[in-house]
């Protein structure tokens, strides 16, 4: 792993918070394929005009302090405007590795808390038991 993709994900942890919400899961999955398709300034121009959102603030914020942690979404989109095509490009690629991360990360804790626990407690009883130790022992039936 690259240092760039391990500033990443470190960044996707810091970010992201544990109860992911449908909604949230479902705009970091779009977004490694907006800025694919309509680029990084154009993408951060959109998420930007509607920071009325919580999530789009969250994401334009995240993506920003992952292409350069100095600066404010507003000031960086600035910057991309004149930038250099060199430095368009790294932004762009350290967005996307980003935005994987993140479409990553709120998958599996998304999922997570959707899975049922596969170990249950009995009130009566202190040890934890899973479904297949209650049905072998013939409780629950």
């Amino acid at each position: 792993m690259s240092r760039i993709e391990l500033a990443a994900l470190e960044a996707a942890v810091r970010a992201l918070p544990e109860q992911v919400t449908r909604e949230l899961r479902s705009r970091l999955r779009q977004l490694p394929v907006a800025l694919r398709r309509g680029g990084l300034a154009p993408t951060l121009a959109s998420l930007l005009a509607r920071q009325g959102d919580p999530h789009n603030a969250t994401i334009a914020r995240e993506i920003t302090r992952i292409v350069d942690p100095d600066t404010t979404p507003e000031a960086l989109l600035e910057s991309l405007t004149s930038a250099s095509n060199a430095h368009y490009v790294a932004a762009s690629r350290r967005a996307e590795l980003a935005a994987l991360w993140l479409k990553r990360l709120a998958e599996a804790r998304y999922d997570a808390a959707a899975r049922p626990d596969p170990v249950q407690t009995d009130p009566s009883d202190d040890s934890p038991r899973s479904p297949a130790a209650k049905s072998a022992t013939g409780e629950g039936t």
